[in-house]
């Protein structure tokens, strides 16, 4: 019944909007009706009592209801009233008599507000008009004060008021409500005001959404980062992980240069460092990065990774990143990597509201990074790298022509620009409209949102459709409220294949011939130089093959919620999710991979994989708040039981003779194995207790405790704890603070310990599971195999982690600062363990393994200019963030396999642990130069020994990808309608391997092309002091010479925005119309000059958009 509840002010009635209630005020308007307050007869008699007790008294005898702001009920001491048989205003002047308040008495409600000294002069002018928050909501009880004086009135209790002030030419009005920003209005005319205060929340108000329980900020100890849904829009519009990166650094993102702007690909994400040792079978592959995904929860359900990157900023209201145990301990079991809250958009109270946003968004290829030779420089290095000289007269001849027609080409002015061909300026667009409404007790809305993504690529892709309908009851003591949403995603990578493919084609070299038609093979005609053809990428793409990818999924939230006292609240949940998904992979008998096959019958291939999943969840909170005095007490408790089912399905066809008959049906067999399909099903069970106490807004205690249980693990270890305990001292509102060091107006002090935990595994991982095959038969049954061996002592993977964190805000928060130190030590990770051949197994899954992550997160916030007056405010951000992590342990069947990737020798970067060292090490081999005599590379071996003998036993530490400062620096400036953003990243203090340096430079093949730097700085005779070694010696491995220290800085995004006018939009028909225009990607400049993107290119994002709502 508290329309007002969040400004601090109890309102015990609700707007008659529907038609129900239309109905229902005739009906009342038809039987008799208490008279009005004059006429009302009390008799009453309370000693030592507060004002609130004596207003619910009063509301209970007459039906009056009272308007009033808690915060000047405080001020006010306990109350005595002897009463009988008198009026309602004999009972208020008696309460009031001595106290700074006074009432006013409107229909049926009673509006209590500080008394106002009303020194009018004699010549004055009236001014007149309305007040009403963002949503429309008349506001009553609104202090209205002449700026620099006493004089003043308050609204009535539809918001009105009526103002006599002294005339003068500029008159400034002062409008203050609790729970809202004050606001200045400056008066120049007669004309009615239509005033509109927007929300203020406070630090006590404030709450930090963690998905289960909302704990007031106050009194939280956790770290935790909440952005909104306005800085997500400045921070970019095309991609949520991207944007919330570009906020919070200590979101990292690893980047991938090798992928570049792929929208198909799923990027690496850290939150404070990694918690798990992969397999060795993973470490090399994509497994490796989703072992340090954190958790995302939309709604209170756990969703995908992808589904996040799909999402529309539209959709969202908030997210909150929660980083340390404190703050994750409450998920258990899935908490150890952070976890990111993500609220979507709820109804709001109003008129039907219509809104539009479109935007026009376009991929530009940012090709900068390449820095290849030109056709005539091409040939002229392969000449005068004795290419086409061969002792054997006969090769020698054919080498000449070979020469020879190159040559002519290149004379006739041919020179391909190869990169250009497989990339596009993609041009996409995505689209959002929503609509939503309702009154005070019932709302709704309902959202619909198309994403189309055309990539830098020819003929890549990603279209998304997601909507969603939300229906919400909010009553006095019951709440409901249903969220049901869709998603649809088709995707294409593109047929071109790999961006690489093109870059090392030669520029003499034509894709096309004489008629236009695409050339297969070049180099036809075998030379000591080229002894086999070299496909041309470029057929491929016209071959009529296709990459594509499929998912789409409906979910449903279903929330209940009882309220039987004000300080209790229980809500029950329901959610259910339900996805398919799809990959269909085909290459056609043109295809370079498939066409040299000699059985036509073999050509032509086609993968086509499947999975379908469903899950559910059953939960419900109870919640318990109470204030009295000078403490504050909230707690909670949780219980949820859920389960997921999967089926995937896989299946490989070939013999495909007709590209336009290739469904699987129509292929000739199955592609070496069977059909093959799984199944898995996992059940899950949390219980979760939290309390937070809080004793005179200074010191503040917070402790959590979850227990979880999952069928996934051993039979002796299926359910675990996970806790967290935390406190804090707020300094600034202590009495000697405020007095000597008045200009911070907030400091806060917290320190919280707990643990949590993760689990990156398979379910069957820890049972003894069985694989059955058509292709086993025993006596005409089907026979089963073990896939691995049971562990029933397998444990719950436990994460320790420690947090120091600082806030302080200065000179009325002109200037913020928050500041974390963290230690994360995970003492018993999930991992292989060795085992002897007689097992019939070489490892399985067991506890043993520690990482260690420490480091830290800063941001700054603070204002360059903020003048409200003449709506003028410059902001400025800065955060940075760092983790060290180290292995301290490692299982004997780790390290065997780590020996064994370790004797590999190889040019190209790949993971290796090993303890003591980071998980983000880089190995290599030192060097100490080139010989000038030989032109040769010198070895240093670890004994301070040299050789020209690489041996890989001598790798040692030479780099960590991780930089010691990652910062994100983020500025913003309005005026009026309008805005502008901008948001750049630093990283500096990591090593890098580059690739460029690797293969295009120093161990370059001379027979595709090149960077140009390739004859530069090269050994070339005797005596030359060189960086690179001699073209004709050749160091196809790792060594410290391409590992360089990395200092990068990027422009990530710059938007510009402005508002229309009130006045313009309102004559053209809107409530607002906005223009947008911003550019992602910016720039890129770094220490390291390497090529960017080698598979798929990086791309420079320009988008143009609209936003409008009716």
């Amino acid at each position: 019944m508290k329309k007002y509840e969040h400004f601090g002010v109890r309102w015990k009635s609700y707007t008659k909007q529907s038609i129900f209630y239309c109905c229902l005020f005739l009906w009342l308007w038809l039987i008799p009706v208490k008279g009005y307050s004059q006429d009302v007869r009390l008799t009453l008699k309370m000693n030592n009592v507060t004002l609130l007790q004596v207003f619910d008294e009063l509301t209970r005898q007459t039906g009056y209801e009272f308007v009033y702001s808690s915060t000047i009920l405080e001020k006010v001491g306990k109350v005595s009233v002897n009463v009988s048989n008198g009026s309602l205003e004999n009972v208020l002047d008696l309460c009031l008599a001595k106290t700074d308040l006074g009432y006013k008495v409107e229909d049926k409600h009673v509006i209590i507000s500080p008394k106002l000294k009303k020194e009018v002069p004699k010549k004055t002018v009236t001014y007149s008009g309305i007040v009403k928050d963002k949503v429309g909501n008349s506001l009553p009880g609104v202090t209205i004060i002449l700026e620099g004086t006493t004089v003043g009135v308050t609204t009535d209790i539809n918001g009105k008021f009526s103002i006599s002030v002294p005339e003068a030419p500029d008159t400034r009005l002062v409008f203050s409500f609790v729970g809202m920003k004050k606001k200045v209005v400056t008066v120049k005319d007669r004309k009615p005001l239509n005033v509109v205060m927007e929300e203020e929340v406070t630090s006590m108000d404030e709450v930090v959404v963690t998905g289960i329980f909302n704990k007031p900020k106050e009194s939280f100890t956790g770290a935790a980062v909440k952005v909104t849904r306005e800085e997500l829009k400045a921070a970019g519009n095309r991609n949520i992980l991207k944007s919330l990166s570009n906020i919070d650094p200590s979101f990292q993102i690893v980047e991938n240069n090798a992928f570049g702007s792929d929208p198909n690909k799923l990027p690496e994400i850290r939150l404070r460092g990694v918690s798990t040792i992969p397999s060795v079978s993973d470490l090399q592959t994509d497994m490796r990065a989703e072992l340090c995904t954190p958790l995302f929860i939309l709604d209170g359900f756990e969703i995908t990774l992808e589904r996040v990157m799909d999402l529309n900023n539209d959709e969202i209201e908030s997210i909150t990143i929660l980083k340390d145990a404190s703050a994750t301990a409450i998920y258990g079991s899935r908490g150890a990597n952070g976890v990111v809250v993500i609220k979507s958009v709820q109804p709001e109270q109003g008129k039907l509201k219509i809104s539009y946003n479109g935007n026009l968004n376009l991929e530009i290829p940012s090709l900068s990074s390449y820095n290849l030779m030109d056709a005539a420089g091409k040939l002229q290095l392969e000449w005068d790298a004795g290419l086409y000289e061969n002792s054997v007269a006969t090769e020698d001849l054919k080498l000449k022509n070979s020469y020879a027609k190159k040559l002519e080409r290149v004379l006739a002015g041919v020179d391909t620009d190869w990169k250009s061909i497989p990339v596009q300026v993609g041009v996409g667009q995505n689209h959002y409209l929503g609509v939503s409404g309702g009154d005070a007790l019932f709302r709704y809305s309902m959202g619909l949102s198309y994403n189309n993504v055309v990539g830098a690529m020819k003929g890549s892709k990603r279209n998304t459709l997601n909507g969603s309908v939300t229906l919400s009851y909010l009553g006095e003591k019951f709440q409901l409220n249903n969220s049901m949403s869709f998603n649809i995603n088709n995707s294409s990578e593109s047929q071109y294949g790999t961006y690489s493919s093109y870059v090392k084609m030669n520029p003499y070299w034509e894709p096309y011939d004489k008629e236009g038609y695409v050339v297969r093979q070049f180099e036809t005609e075998s030379t000591a130089l080229f002894t086999s053809p070299v496909d041309n990428p470029l057929w491929d793409a016209f071959s009529g093959s296709f990459s594509k990818s499929k998912y789409n999924g409906i979910t449903n939230n279903l929330a209940i919620t009882y309220k039987p006292i004000t300080s209790l609240q229980a809500t029950a949940n329901v959610s259910f999710n339900k996805t398919f998904s799809a990959s269909d992979n085909y290459q056609s008998s043109k295809h370079s991979n498939q066409i040299w096959k000699e059985d036509i019958l073999e050509r032509g291939q086609r993968d086509y994989n499947s999975t379908e999943s469903s899950s559910w969840s059953i939960g419900g909170t109870v919640n318990y708040f109470k204030q009295w005095d000078k403490h504050i007490l909230s707690a909670g408790f949780n219980m949820e039981f859920r389960e997921s089912v999967t089926t995937s399905r896989s299946m490989s066809v070939e013999g495909f003779l007709n590209d336009e008959m290739n469904s699987l049906g129509n292929g000739h067999k199955y592609y070496r194995d069977r059909p093959s399909s799984s199944d898995s099903k996992s059940r899950a069970v949390g219980f979760t207790g939290t309390i937070n106490y809080n004793y005179d807004n200074r010191y503040f205690f917070d402790a959590s405790y979850r227990i979880d249980g999952a069928s996934s693990f051993g039979s002796d270890s299926r359910f675990a704890p996970f806790w967290s305990l935390g406190a804090g001292w707020t300094v600034s509102n202590e009495v000697w603070m405020r007095e000597y060091v008045p200009f911070i107006n907030y400091m806060r002090l917290k320190y919280s310990f707990g643990c949590s935990g993760s689990m990156a595994f398979s379910p069957w991982q820890s049972q003894g599971t069985y694989t059955f095959g058509n292709g086993n038969v025993y006596h005409g049954s089907i026979a089963a195999t073990i896939r691995g061996l049971e562990n029933p002592d397998l444990k719950w993977q436990n994460t320790y982690q420690h947090n120091v964190g600082v806030d302080f805000g200065f000179w009325e928060s002109k200037i913020s600062i928050t500041a974390n130190y963290y230690r994360k030590l995970t003492d018993n990770s999930i991992t292989d363990m060795a085992l002897p051949l007689s097992n019939g197994f070489e490892s399985y899954t067991g506890n043993s393994g520690e990482i260690l992550n420490t480091g830290f997160d800063l941001n700054v916030s603070f204002y360059m200019v903020r003048n409200e007056d003449k709506q003028v405010f410059w902001n400025m951000t800065f955060g940075t963030s760092y983790n060290k992590n180290k292995l301290l342990k490692l299982s004997e069947a780790v390290k065997e396999q780590m020996n064994e990737l370790r004797s590999r020798q190889s040019s190209g970067m790949y993971y290796v642990y090993e303890e003591g060292n980071s998980v983000d090490a880089i190995y290599a081999v030192p060097t100490v130069g080139v010989d000038p005599s030989t032109g040769q590379l010198v070895y240093l071996y670890k004994d301070g020994t040299q050789s020209y003998k690489y041996d890989v036993s001598q790798r040692v530490v030479c780099g960590d990808r991780m930089p010691k400062l990652d910062g994100r620096l983020n500025t913003s400036f309005s005026w009026r309608g309008f805005s502008v953003y901008a948001g750049f990243t630093i990283r500096t203090g990591g090593q890098q391997y580059n690739q460029t340096y690797a293969n295009k430079i120093e161990n370059v093949n001379l027979a595709f092309n090149v960077d140009r730097r390739v004859s530069s700085e090269r050994w070339m005779n005797p005596g030359d002091e060189a960086i690179f070694s001699g073209l004709d010696y050749k160091n196809y491995y790792m060594t410290d010479r391409y590992i360089q220290d990395e200092s990068t800085f990027e422009c990530n995004n710059i938007s510009v925005t402005y508002d229309f006018r009130q006045k313009w939009v309102q004559q053209a028909g809107f409530s607002r119309l906005a223009l947008t225009a911003s550019i992602g990607n910016v720039f890129h400049w770094s220490t390291i000059k390497q090529e960017r993107g080698t598979s798929y290119p990086f791309a420079i994002q320009p988008s143009f958009g609209i936003s409008c709502s009716f």
